[in-house]
């Protein structure tokens, strides 16, 4: 988990989206794919949650509450999840729950990207577009979805209320004892940062 320190610049929804999307076409270029990652704005700044190994359901819950208990611990105003994915769309007034997205072999392989605030949720879908080789060749238009509400283990992450400073130093020290440190980043120029 990396954190800037003290930004003083207000950061809306749609700079986290765009930091997401700038992060995971930098990824799926150079690395053909990454882990989920939570970028996270709060009166702290802007911070990062990530795993090494997000393979198995276990290693997605531990990075779902660690996403969880981090937006607590910093007292998140916003967070994006981006994550590589699965998507099929099912025909029109079915839904086929009877078989995983990876299962299907009309599966789209896209971006998925959820933002929330305490006011508004929302996904943004982005297919990936590989050249005939299979390497990355870049992305296509995003479908964009508001959300009354999502499920599942990344359905959501900052808590239900603004967390209490109480709350919050509780959520510090749970971390602490997981010997996990939300880090500073010293420099606003870290590429993790840029913003196009």
């Amino acid at each position: 988990m990396n954190n800037n320190n003290k930004t003083t610049k207000q950061i809306s929804l749609d700079d986290l989206f765009r930091l997401a999307e700038s992060f995971a076409k930098e990824s799926l270029s150079k690395n053909g794919g990454f882990n989920p990652h939570l970028f996270i704005y709060s009166p702290e700044g802007i911070s990062i949650v990530t795993v090494n190994d997000a393979s198995t359901d276990e290693k997605k819950e531990y990075f779902a509450d660690l996403a969880q208990l981090t937006c607590i611990a910093v007292g998140a105003e916003a967070s994006v999840l981006v994550a590589n994915a699965w998507f099929r769309m099912a025909p029109a007034g079915t839904t086929d729950l009877s078989r995983k997205a990876t299962e299907h072999l009309e599966r789209t392989s896209i971006v998925y990207l959820l933002g929330e605030t305490y006011a508004v949720k929302k996904c943004k879908r982005i297919p990936i577009i590989c050249s005939e080789n299979g390497n990355f060749f870049g992305l296509g238009d995003a479908k964009i979805d508001n959300l009354l509400r999502s499920e599942g283990r990344f359905g959501s992450f900052l808590p239900k209320e603004v967390p209490s400073a109480e709350m919050r130093k509780m959520a510090k020290s749970m971390l602490k004892a997981k010997e996990i440190k939300i880090q500073q980043v010293k420099s606003p120029s870290h590429p993790m940062f840029h913003m196009n």
